[in-house]
């Protein structure tokens, strides 16, 4: 059997070419790729016994610290600036009321930052579950293109490794959190 990708002769049955990585079109092989990927993805994803309207409690309770947790920085970049815009936009405007009392734009602005970073925080609180499980499937496919002559135990063993959470760098950025609100 030839890949149709790059040409190379690989044995009848692989799942994937191993010079290319290109995934073999037949219903065998997309059922075995369904159940590698549902397999790798129990890894990353523990069974919830408590889901309140789909909250993310971690979110709830830790915000950006559990969003860097997890391994997804943009969303925790995001959630981290939003928390600080929340927290410098509180501090402003209860310093600052008499002068925005007279200022009108200046007051509507204000309020506008707040309520979109507000807004980003519900946002965070309700989806975050599910953009993880989008972001672990990435994960999960990259690591499969990237490791095409793996076993399927030892694809699980990699997941394994890749599933644990990025403790320092929540830790990390914690820390130069408290150190911002600290020195504004």
């Amino acid at each position: 059997m030839k890949c149709k990708n790059c040409g190379v002769e690989i044995k009848d049955g692989s799942k994937y070419c191993p010079r290319c990585g290109a995934l073999f079109e037949n219903d065998e092989v997309k059922k075995i790729g369904n159940t590698l990927e549902s397999r790798l993805l129990e890894v990353y994803i523990k069974e919830k016994k408590f889901n309140f309207f789909n909250i993310s409690l971690g979110y709830l309770f830790f915000n950006f610290l559990y969003l860097f947790y997890k391994k997804m920085y943009y969303e925790g970049i995001v959630s981290f600036f939003s928390l600080l815009v929340i927290y410098y936009m509180i501090f402003l405007l209860h310093g600052l009321e008499i002068i925005l009392n007279s200022l009108g734009f200046y007051t509507l602005f204000v309020m506008f930052i707040i309520m979109f970073a507000v807004y980003l925080f519900f946002y965070y609180l309700f989806k975050t579950n599910e953009l993880y499980i989008i972001k672990v499937k990435y994960r999960i496919n990259k690591l499969i293109r990237n490791n095409p002559n793996l076993s399927e135990e030892e694809l699980f063993n990699l997941c394994k490794k890749d599933s644990k959470g990025n403790i320092m760098l929540s830790i990390l950025a914690g820390l130069i959190f408290i150190i911002l609100l600290y020195i504004f």
